[in-house]
């Protein structure tokens, strides 16, 4: 269950919060960048929110949470298992999904409308992360896949 925590990034923050409103799949507006399919519209808070969930996956996935005395996380796992490699590309591809999030001026809205470039690198950043969280990260560690993630191709 824990694992399986992971994968919120992958269809909820990669998939809705990011493909939707880029128009990567079918939206408000058909098939092309849409700011209204923006998790938090009004608030303008979409941006926040999806910083925060990475936020959320990086101290799951690190074990680096309010016990401090504690800090076993699946990246501790994975050098177990002889997967630093696959840990040290999660870890950069955190590093840099933070980096692109960091560079969007404004709302989530208002750059799909001015830097659309900078979303869709966000967009990448996190894709990058989830690929490694659904097929190394799953494989070094002998996990399986949650039902919600395993008819996901891409």
């Amino acid at each position: 269950m824990i694992s399986d925590a992971l994968f919120y990034l992958t269809e909820e923050l990669k998939d809705q919060k990011l493909a939707l409103p880029l128009g990567y799949e079918s939206n408000s507006c058909g098939l092309e960048a849409c700011p209204q399919d923006v998790e938090s519209p009004i608030a303008a808070q979409s941006l926040a929110n999806i910083k925060a969930n990475l936020a959320a996956f990086e101290k799951l996935f690190t074990g680096n949470g309010v016990v401090q005395d504690n800090t076993t996380g699946f990246d501790d796992f994975l050098v177990e298992e002889e997967g630093t490699d696959v840990k040290d590309a999660m870890l950069t591809g955190l590093e840099q999904s933070n980096a692109a999030l960091d560079a969007i001026n404004g709302s989530l809205q208002q750059a799909l409308i001015d830097e659309k470039d900078k979303v869709e690198t966000s967009h990448a950043k996190v894709k990058d992360v989830t690929d490694q969280l659904k097929h190394d990260f799953i494989n070094k560690l002998a996990l399986e896949l949650p039902k919600s993630s395993a008819g996901d191709n891409d």
